[in-house]
């Protein structure tokens, strides 16, 4: 089709979002070795088998 323009999703890219991820993986370490729960916790299953803390 000719109206239709394709291209990779890569809109989240920049200097200061590639700093908030690290810093925000990093938060969630301390957060775990701290007795937290992790702030961004895919697997809610977790907290059924783990002794950790809301924050």
């Amino acid at each position: 089709m000719d109206q239709v323009i394709l291209n990779p999703h890569s809109a989240f890219y920049s200097v200061e979002s590639e700093a908030e991820l690290k810093r925000k993986a990093a938060q969630n370490v301390a957060d775990v070795l701290s007795g937290y729960f992790p702030t961004y916790l895919v697997n809610q299953d977790v907290k059924d088998h783990v002794d950790l803390k809301e924050k």
